[in-house]
């Protein structure tokens, strides 16, 4: 199973965002924007055997969970709360041997050598 680790701020919208959160103790935050949801579910639709884990601190909330979901996006599961992201990739990872490639979509680079050449930077302000 091949699998991407995505995060959402910085990837699935950035600083000229127009669509804002409505709902809960985010409101008012960037949501989900809908032109770079849409270029992401394209590229997935070109990659049917790619698998969708949430690694994003939106995993901690489910109002944003559904926003996913609604956005079209569907996902196998999220990453467990520790101590760091690389670390909570790791763990997934190691509960999970059938994963037999990964890649890690982000725009924080936070994370250690070995899993360095599987991540893709992309940037909040752009």
């Amino acid at each position: 199973m091949k699998v991407l680790f995505l995060d959402i701020d910085g990837v699935l919208n950035c600083a000229t965002t127009s669509e804002k959160i409505k709902q809960g103790i985010f409101t008012g935050m960037h949501g989900l924007d809908a032109r770079m949801v849409a270029m992401f579910r394209d590229w997935l639709a070109e990659h049917p055997d790619i698998r969708i884990v949430i690694s994003s601190t939106w995993r901690l909330n489910e109002h944003q969970l559904d926003l996913i979901r609604e956005a079209g996006i569907d996902y196998i599961g999220i990453t467990r709360s520790m101590t760091n992201r690389a670390t909570e990739i790791d763990d997934w990872l190691a509960a999970h041997p059938e994963v037999t490639a990964y890649a890690i979509l982000d725009d924080i680079q936070q994370f250690n050598n070995h899993q360095r050449a599987r991540f893709v930077k992309t940037s909040y302000e752009h």
